[in-house]
């Protein structure tokens, strides 16, 4: 019974350290300001960091109907995103709230989304950003079976669902 309360007692520890981990806020010394860092999720882009922006652009996104329908057609088991992000980015605050957006309309489970915030320096110690080669952010990374597909860097080319489709082809 004393191993069973122990043990029970050590995955409760365990489950609230790997917690702490998440959406995890710093001040960034180059710019004197909190952001968020590291491994995040909807209740970090949600938060009192990025929630203003997140809220107004998730609203405001009108995407293509029929360009909606088309991915959800074209996506096979399989898909997963990446979405590196700066908080403190201007195209960050307009572009990731709308590639969730995006990405919810099409049906896609929070679980094959990962998303990790970096600083200015666009780093973020204890992920695995470096085998990422990420230049700019944001940058939604698209893969199938763990193989990139393809990627929209800062902007998109044509429209966030548009570029879905091409990379879905």
């Amino acid at each position: 019974m004393k191993k069973i309360v122990l043990l029970s007692f050590l995955g409760l520890i365990s489950l609230i350290s790997f917690g702490q981990n998440m959406n995890q806020t710093i001040v960034d010394a180059r710019i004197n300001r909190e952001i968020l860092i590291g491994e995040i999720d909807m209740d970090g882009i949600k938060g009192s960091v990025f929630g203003e922006y997140y809220h107004k652009e998730f609203d405001s996104y009108k995407s293509e109907s029929s360009i909606i329908e088309k991915l959800i057609k074209s996506r096979a088991p399989g898909f997963s995103y990446t979405i590196v992000l700066g908080t403190w980015c201007g195209d960050t605050k307009r572009e990731v709230p709308r590639m969730l957006k995006v990405l919810s309309e099409i049906g896609v489970d929070m679980e094959n989304i990962h998303m990790i915030a970096v600083d200015t320096r666009k780093q973020a110690p204890g992920t695995k950003l470096e085998s990422l080669n990420i230049l700019r952010v944001p940058t939604l990374i698209v893969f199938r079976s763990e193989a990139e597909i393809g990627r929209i860097i800062e902007t998109p080319v044509k429209s966030i669902e548009k570029d879905l489709l091409n990379f879905m082809k």
